[in-house]
């Protein structure tokens, strides 16, 4: 699992600093690349090939997906941290960790959702 993430963020990195839509096109086309390591016990180069063969011909319904994933994350977490941030009484080491645990479980559920969005690609038979 490392070292396919180590090398999938390598690649995205690299993306990212060409231009931002080389960046957008590669995390769209790389993100199963964990749930494949996992899934599938390959790793490396082949689990991002694996993770390009299973998005080609679904860039922008995975696009989408991502996008929801993100609000999914972004949205509740927000709601959970800038109250502490903007109310200064709540500054309590409590809060914070309540806070941090419930963006973590949405991490998680993000996370669940990633691999259930890979095995509804990897099990969906094509339309070419």
């Amino acid at each position: 699992m490392w070292w396919t993430r180590f090398l999938s963020s390598i690649a995205l990195l690299f993306a990212f600093l060409l231009l931002i839509i080389p960046g957008v096109y590669l995390l769209t086309r790389l993100c199963f690349v964990e749930s494949i390591v996992v899934a599938e016990r390959i790793s490396g180069s082949r689990a991002m090939r694996r993770s390009f063969e299973i998005t080609k011909d679904r860039f922008w319904p995975t696009f989408r997906f991502g996008l929801v994933l993100i609000l999914l994350f972004v949205v509740p977490c927000a709601a959970v941290i800038l109250p502490a941030v903007f109310i200064p009484a709540l500054d309590h080491w409590l809060i914070d960790a309540a806070s941090q645990l419930a963006c973590d479980v949405i991490g998680a559920f993000t996370t669940v959702a990633l691999f259930c969005g890979y095995q509804a690609y990897s099990n969906e038979p094509r339309n070419a």
